[in-house]
Parts: C-alpha cells; structure tokens; sequence
C-alpha cells in the first residue's frame, strides 16, 4: 500500500471519473455535468492543490483532493479536502480513512491549522467517517422547494 502524490497521469485518469464521483459524493442533489466538474476541481488544481492516490500493486484504489480555499469568516485560508473517493471494488478496507488522514497530516504540513470539507445530506457515510476523524458541523446549508 502506498499513498502518493498523483502523477499529471493519474490526475488525468481520475478527472476523468468526475461525473461518478460527483453523483455519489452529492447523494442526488446535484445533476453532475462537465462544467460544474471543472468550476469546483480545476481551480483547487491551478492554485496548487493536487490529488493524492491510494495505490497497492501500482493500480489506484482510491485518492482525496486537497488544495486551499479562502474562508471569508475567518479571513485566512484554509485547507480544503475537496473529494474523496474510494473505487466500489475496494471499499470497506478503510482505504478513505487512510487517506483522509494523510490529506491531514499534509495539510498541516502545509501550515494550515483548519481544513474544510463539504458533506451532502444523504452521504451518511462520508459524514460518519469525517465526524469520527474530530470534523464538527459548523454551518448548514437548508433549501425549500418551492
């Protein structure tokens, strides 16, 4: 098992999964499409972030984008975990947990002292495991149809 930086490569191979990954990760509530992949995850890249790649026997299981966004509350960045994905034949192996951590420990080496993320409603999954690694509610975002 190994946790690496991705390649340009590998980013590539994993942009390319976007749409999947964007119609789990927001448990129905957002229709993915192309735009809205690269309004969310290109700007995180061309500001530096990166994706890092959970790889054993050199095929990528699962990987985490990290990057910095600015959080206008606090008037600093902050780092930002962006995605997190673990590949369906792979899951259960607590391979996103590993990642997550790592993303952490990276971050922090980084200087960052907060790091964000966002949760959907109905990825009670992803909230379990961010909980479970010390992240706390701090804003909801409520919506009415009308």
């Amino acid at each position: 098992m190994v946790i690496q930086k991705a390649t340009m490569e590998e980013t590539k191979w994993i942009l390319n999964h976007s749409l999947t990954v964007m119609e789990e990760a927001t448990a129905g509530h957002v229709h993915p499409n192309p735009f809205l992949v690269e309004q969310l995850m290109l700007p995180i890249l061309r500001e530096g972030g990166y994706y890092l790649v959970y790889k054993e026997d050199e095929n990528i299981q699962g990987w985490t984008g990290i990057g910095r966004q600015f959080d206008p509350y606090k008037q600093a960045f902050a780092g930002v975990i962006i995605e997190l994905y673990v590949l369906p034949a792979y899951r259960g192996r607590k391979i996103a947990e590993k990642l997550c951590l790592s993303a952490l420990q990276r971050l922090k080496q980084s200087g960052f002292r907060h790091v964000q993320l966002n949760v959907f409603a109905g990825n009670g999954g992803a909230k379990h495991l961010y909980e479970k690694l010390g992240f706390t509610d701090i804003s909801v975002l409520m919506e009415k149809e009308l």
